[in-house]
């Protein structure tokens, strides 16, 4: 998102309203939620013998979610 802005500012100045940064917040609180939830199914896995499987899957669980956050990101940014 900050690499928007500061690509476009003239333009994205105008973008950044209240709603848009209200809706920001909300997706940052429900993503923070998903974070938090991961930690259940992450001891549930290492308990129940899948732990060698979880470790090499939970880094291509990070990657899919960072670029999945970026990418709604980037289109709230587009249509704001």
């Amino acid at each position: 998102m900050a690499t928007h802005v500061v690509l476009e500012w003239p333009g994205s100045r105008e973008k950044l309203t209240a709603d848009v940064l209200l809706g920001m917040f909300l997706l940052a609180v429900l993503a923070n939620v998903a974070y938090c939830a991961v930690y259940v199914v992450d001891l549930f896995v290492q308990f129940s013998g899948l732990d060698a499987a979880w470790r090499r899957g939970r880094v291509l669980v990070l990657i899919v979610g960072t670029a999945f956050a970026a990418t709604i990101t980037h289109f709230i940014m587009q249509s704001g």
